[in-house]
């Protein structure tokens, strides 16, 4: 019987390794696989609301037309009711003020110093009362407008002080001797409101305090400026304070 011989093993075994180094070879000397492409940008879609429709053009007003002329009746026109005539305009141009009557005595310009003048004698206008007395009276003031010399004005209260306010302003000395008196204030009022500066012009009986009395109510003072043709006047108010104290009822005798 014969004996088939065994292969040379050393010989196949190169074999197989001369055959996976070409395959090995084959398979890096590929190019490698391409990238996909990258995908396109999602697109999204949303509604957008239409533009408002374009507003209509504005048309221009159509002309107006003449009213068609009545025909007048045969026979002559009717007689026509006569219309009265229009009222006359009015006439709304303020007056100018009437310069006030002159004082007794002439007072010279008290601006640039406060300092006593010539007394001006007029009713009070401007009254505190302690006890049972009261102020009273409308006083007035005016001076004459040439030589240099200032025309004074009588005041246009807006609010006149209450005897209580004025009461704190009375002289210690006055109440407590129970002295009546009055002072002469001039004022300068550029608009309606609270004067702008007082100063005396008189006050009596003097030493006792009236003038200065009077002086300290004047914050409480609200005036209207002299007015002429809607033009304020430099031209100083008159206040007249009067200082009154009622007296005591005397005893009765039997």
């Amino acid at each position: 019987m014969r004996h088939r011989h065994a292969p040379d093993r050393p010989a196949l075994a190169l074999a197989l390794g001369v055959h996976g180094a070409l395959l090995l070879l084959l398979l890096l000397a590929r190019p490698p696989l391409p990238a996909p492409p990258p995908s396109p940008p999602a697109l999204t879609l949303f509604d957008v609301a239409p533009p408002p429709p374009p507003p209509p053009p504005e048309l221009p007003p159509p002309p107006k037309r003449p009213p068609p002329p009545v025909p007048a009746p045969s026979g002559g026109a009717p007689p026509t009711a006569s219309r009265p005539p229009p009222p006359p305009p009015i006439d709304t141009t303020p007056q100018p003020l009437a310069p006030p009557p002159p004082p007794s005595a002439v007072i010279p310009s008290p601006f640039g110093a406060d300092q006593d003048v010539a007394q001006l004698v007029g009713p009070p206008s401007v009254g505190a009362g302690l006890g049972t007395g009261t102020g009273r009276g409308a006083g007035n003031g005016a001076g004459d407008g040439g030589g240099g010399k200032v025309r004074y004005a009588r005041a246009s209260w807006i609010y006149r002080p209450t005897d209580a306010e004025l009461r704190r302003f009375w002289p210690p000395d006055a109440v407590r001797d129970r002295v009546s008196g009055h002072a002469l204030l001039a004022c300068r009022v550029p608009r309606s409101g609270r004067p702008e500066r007082c100063w005396v012009v008189s006050d009596t009986p003097t030493g006792i305090g009236f003038g200065a009395a009077a002086v300290q109510m004047a914050p409480l003072f609200r005036i209207r400026p002299v007015l002429r043709n809607g033009k304020v006047l430099p031209v100083p108010v008159i206040v007249p304070v009067a200082f009154d104290i009622a007296k005591p009822p005397s005893a009765k005798t039997r």
